[in-house]
Formats: structure tokens, C-alpha cells, sequence
């Protein structure tokens, strides 16, 4: 089977999820809350629309795994200066569980890059469910709306990201598209076993049952 070109829809998507970045910045930073909370429902629904037409076009590809995390690590360091921008009065009645979610977010990227030398990119379940929960607490957030979808979407996002990072401690090599523990258990337990062949590409190309990924990469193991 031919590769997946890199240039294509789900990742010109992502990217200009990712262009949106300084313009959220920018609006944040001249005190456009309306706009900018527009812009940032946008942004977030192209996190959706990039991985739905990634598997609906099975156009998954290595690059835009690791641009899709890109985005979301992107995204989510505007929220601080933005909150600090337009809401500071609000944001000092969360502090506490902003600094709680910074933490859980955090902890498993520096822990994961340390580790394989590279931006994780599992996509757990978990984690998917948690990122539609925060999107929706911040647009709360910087709507005006409330603050409680926050407070209670950090217990959420702290359980998930404990998962991210039980997954990097359990892997031994570098893989994408990693959707629990169970699987990551599954892929150390092949890799024990001696389950790895390489493909033709000279590239560690995993045997089994998590052959096929269900998100934007054809599961591989990578050297990192």
C-alpha cells in the first residue's frame, strides 16, 4: 500500500489550527473577549474536524500525529496569558486548579520527551474525552458563562494524564496512537516476547493485534 501523502486535508487543517495560535494571542492581548472566544471555539472544533477527516479519508499519517499534538500543546499554553489577559479577576478565584491542570498536562509531555527524546502522541481515549471536557470548561471559562465545568473537568484531565504517563514509564520504544494502558501493556509484553519484524521501510514495524491504529498514524514503532 502506497504511503499517505503529508500534504493533505486533516493535516492543512491542523496547521491552521496551529497558525491560529498567534492570532488568539494577539486578540487576548488587545482584550477582544468576544472575538477571541469565537476564534477559540473554532481552533477547537479543527481538533475534532482534523482527526474525524483523517479516519473518514484514511489519511492518518506520522506527521500528523505528531502536528495534532503539536496543536494541542499549542492551544492550551494560550489559555494561561489569555485568561490573565481578559478574565484576571476569574482567573484568581481558580488559581488553584489552574495550577493543578498545568501541572497534569505538563508532567506527561516532560516526562514522555525525556524519556523517547520526542513529543508523545498517544491519543488515549481518556485523554480525547478529557480535551472535549477542558475545551468546553475554557469557552465556558472566557464566555463568562462559569467556572465549575473547569473545576470539575481538572479531576478528569488529572486521571488521564496519570495514564499518559503510566503508558511512556511502560513503553520502551516510541509509538503513537497508544489508545490505554491495556494496550501499551499489550505492545510491551510483544516487544518481551521478540513479536517486532522489520518492515521494508528499515523501520521497527510491529506484528499483532494493534497493527492498525484508529486515529491520524499507521502504528509503528519508532527508535527514538
Amino acid at each position: 500500500m502506497s504511503a499517505t501523502p503529508n500534504l493533505n486535508v486533516p493535516n492543512c487543517v491542523t496547521a491552521a489550527r496551529i497558525a491560529l495560535v498567534p492570532v488568539m494571542l494577539y486578540l487576548a492581548w488587545s482584550g477582544r473577549t468576544a472575538t477571541f472566544t469565537i476564534v477559540l471555539v473554532i481552533a477547537l472544533l479543527g481538533d475534532i474536524l482534523d482527526g474525524y477527516l483523517a479516519r473518514t479519508l484514511n489519511q492518518k499519517t506520522s506527521l500528523g500525529a505528531q502536528l495534532d499534538s503539536w496543536g494541542d500543546l499549542l492551544t492550551s499554553l494560550v489559555y494561561a496569558p489569555a485568561a490573565a489577559w481578559l478574565r484576571p479577576d476569574a482567573l484568581s478565584e481558580i488559581a488553584p486548579f489552574v495550577f493543578v491542570a498545568v501541572v497534569a498536562y505538563l508532567a506527561p509531555i516532560v516526562f514522555g520527551f525525556f524519556k523517547f527524546r520526542r513529543l508523545t502522541s498517544y491519543h488515549t481515549r481518556l485523554t480525547t474525552v478529557a480535551a472535549y471536557f477542558v475545551g468546553f470548561a475554557v469557552v465556558c471559562f472566557f464566555a463568562g458563562w462559569s467556572n465549575w465545568p473547569f473545576r470539575a473537568a481538572c479531576l478528569l484531565l488529572v486521571i488521564s494524564q496519570v495514564e499518559e504517563v503510566l503508558i511512556s514509564a511502560l513503553l520502551p520504544i516510541w509509538t503513537a496512537n497508544v489508545r490505554d494502558y491495556g494496550m501499551a501493556l499489550a505492545l510491551r509484553r510483544e516487544t518481551a516476547i521478540g513479536l517486532i519484524t522489520r518492515g521494508d521501510s528499515g523501520e521497527e514495524e510491529r506484528s499483532g493485534p494493534y497493527r492498525s491504529p484508529t486515529h491520524r498514524e499507521r502504528g509503528k514503532f519508532k527508535l527514538p
